[in-house]
């Protein structure tokens, strides 16, 4: 078993490794010329590198060495932040809580590896209170959405719009709820529809480029704005339809850079696509470059790489230098 105080007091082999790997990556820094420690995003599919790569991105800014690891997990020398719960992990980890679903945040398999962490990151403000009910510490948990940083936003060749809606979300059995809503709003057969589901970075703006508008349904009735869909979209300058989410602040920031209507308000969903599919460029570019100003303004990752460095540095045992600009 590890001693962790020893280890805290740079006693015994587990401290001689974390010595050893400070010296490596010190030698690595001044050669390189960043800072000593990177941190490493373990993602386990490439649908989630849309989310980890901006913070990542804001992190180097803030002085962090960071790096998205797509590949299956190792263990290397630095400070890790797992994107999805594995069976294996590093010692010590942050866990950046994804699940859609909150009532999957709590019990079995999933709760131990929350708890087995030395944080958690919530994507979701609303998952919060139910971590605090089960006995999570609010220092323990931070609220880290999916951000804004200036890389999402893609040069584009200008091209000519081929469909009226552009729908990037999932069709599957787990969510029948557009399964459902999605005919009714294309019942009028008068308007072309395109679908972008899975697809990630240059290709998804390139996609989301050849459509008037871009729809964002809930999946669950009770869901949050998809910011993994909405803030790339925004950063892009594309015009955005979507319902409300369960989120009433979030709700609000964004109001007025997308086109918001109530959740599952079929009807006026339908006129706001409608208007706005058939709108002139120049409407529609007005609404979008809003959208880009509000993300841009409200849910930059400077926000998210400042409220996470608590964390980060609680991954370190206190007797290695931070490697953190203050």
């Amino acid at each position: 078993a590890v001693d962790a105080a020893a280890v805290e007091r740079g006693e015994g082999d587990e401290a001689a490794q974390w010595s050893e790997a400070a010296t490596r990556f010190a030698y690595l820094g001044r050669f390189c010329g960043e800072s000593s420690l990177h941190l490493r995003f373990s993602v386990d599919d490439a649908m989630f590198q849309p989310i980890a790569q901006p913070l990542a991105e804001a992190l180097w800014e803030a002085g962090v060495p960071t790096m998205v690891q797509l590949q299956p997990f190792v263990e290397l020398p630095g400070l890790h932040v797992m994107t999805y719960m594995r069976s294996r992990a590093p010692r010590r980890y942050v866990a950046w809580q994804l699940e859609y679903k909150h009532d999957r945040v709590t019990g079995g398999d999933m709760e131990a590896y929350l708890r087995r962490a030395q944080g958690v990151w919530e994507y979701s403000r609303a998952n919060i209170p139910l971590l605090a009910a089960h006995g999570w510490a609010a220092e323990d948990v931070t609220w880290v959405f999916p951000c804004f940083h200036e890389s999402l936003t893609h040069t584009l060749p200008r091209v000519r719009a081929v469909a009226d809606v552009v729908f990037m979300g999932s069709m599957s059995w787990v969510a029948q709820r557009r399964q459902r809503m999605i005919p009714v709003l294309r019942g009028g057969g008068d308007m072309v529809w395109a679908w972008g589901h899975e697809k990630i970075g240059g290709e998804f703006a390139r996609f989301a480029a050849t459509g008037n508008v871009s729809l964002n349904i809930h999946a669950f009735d009770d869901a949050e704005l998809e910011l993994t869909r909405i803030v790339p979209l925004l950063a892009n300058q594309r015009l955005v339809v979507t319902e409300e989410g369960r989120d009433a602040r979030l709700n609000d920031v964004l109001r007025d850079g997308v086109v918001m209507r109530r959740n599952g308000d079929l009807w006026n969903l339908d006129v706001a696509i409608r208007k706005y599919a058939k709108a002139s460029e120049a409407a529609r570019a007005e609404v979008a470059a809003r959208g880009y100003a509000v993300v841009r303004e409200h849910l930059h990752c400077r926000t998210d790489a400042a409220a996470v460095m608590p964390s980060l540095r609680a991954l370190l045992p206190a007797w290695l230098p931070l490697p953190f600009r203050d």
